[in-house]
């Protein structure tokens, strides 16, 4: 998308998709550079473009015979540090740590997916609500050079999960002033055992 690099995060993504890119690419550059242009990529894709993704940050593009997932901002802004310290079937506490001397934002937004041993793929975890959730419009501080912990209840969105490996997907924002912000997509593993 505009103004934005996606990064190949070696995932594949399984299923069947139309052949209708969102975005196309204009421009084919070696593989050895880096895009620096809107439309650009450094990779043949056999679709010419990509289509967006299961979450805002990602979309897959079609190469070498599968769909490879490509992301935007994840798990690339080494100024915070996203850890789990305790999970359970409907809970987890993670410790957010702002490393930088600037207050940073995150909200009430969170996603889990699980890993499905069978297609060697992460899938979003099954929500038992009939509708769409919608997250409380909230704002937390993050402190300059801190450590906050924060409760994630997820039964009301998930119920009890079962067995697995899982993994949530949190995001921390960095604003410079109203409507200008960065969003930062952090990916934390987490098993619950039986």
């Amino acid at each position: 998308l505009e103004n934005k690099l996606y990064v190949d995060t070696g995932e594949i993504e399984y299923g069947l998709k139309c052949g209708t890119m969102d975005r196309g690419f204009d421009k084919i550059i070696p593989v050895n550079e880096i895009p620096d242009e809107n439309g650009e990529a450094n990779f043949e894709s056999d679709y010419k473009g990509a289509q967006f993704g299961r979450r805002e940050n990602r979309m897959v593009s079609y190469l070498d015979g599968a769909w490879h997932i490509f992301a935007y901002n994840e798990n690339s802004y080494d100024s915070v540090s996203v850890e789990i310290t305790e999970a359970t079937s409907t809970k987890l506490t993670l410790e957010i740590t702002n490393h930088i001397r600037k207050e940073l934002i995150h909200g009430e937004y969170f996603l889990i997916e699980y890993f499905d041993e069978e297609t060697s793929q992460w899938l979003p975890a099954k929500e038992i609500c009939e509708y769409q959730p919608a997250f409380p419009d909230i704002a937390y501080i993050l402190k300059p050079a801190a450590t906050t912990t924060v409760e994630i209840d997820f039964e009301w969105l998930y119920g009890t999960l079962r067995p697995g490996v899982y993994r949530l997907i949190k995001d921390v924002i960095d604003s410079n002033e109203p409507g200008d912000f960065e969003k930062y997509w952090y990916m934390e593993e987490f098993t619950i055992q039986e």
